[in-house]
């Protein structure tokens, strides 16, 4: 009896933390976005729901205060996954970041402003 306590309980909290990611949902231009996104442990992490993660356009002229949902936050990292491939415009708008936010070499897209009013010591690129 034990035993099957304890084996329901780790299946419990392994689906409990599935449910940590979120979708990110339709950015400012109303267009549905291919990514996931958590905040765990002051560390926001960001891949694509596919193999072909786009985090969307977060400005249009149309909705002019659309942000991302994580925008704004304060951690101490900021993950990418190589699931993303394309980095929208305004996508980390006023994102806090105590170290570095390095991009990974799938992404082969960074739109106008993805990183504007960010803070960390830097933003490292990819050759």
């Amino acid at each position: 009896m034990k035993k099957w306590v304890f084996v329901l309980s780790l299946s419990v909290a392994f689906q409990a933390n599935a449910a940590d990611w979120a979708d990110c949902g339709l950015d400012g231009n109303g267009n549905e976005t291919n990514c996931q996104y958590k905040i765990e442990n002051d560390t926001l992490t960001i891949r694509g729901a596919t193999d072909e993660g786009n985090i969307g356009w977060w400005w249009s002229s149309t909705a002019r205060d659309y942000v991302a949902p994580w925008a704004g936050v304060q951690v101490k990292d900021v993950v990418i996954e190589d699931s993303i491939k394309n980095l929208g415009s305004y996508g980390f708008v006023n994102v806090q970041s105590e170290n570095p936010i390095s991009i990974p070499s799938s992404v082969d897209t960074v739109s106008y402003a993805s990183f504007q009013g960010v803070t960390a010591p830097e933003v490292i690129i990819p050759d």
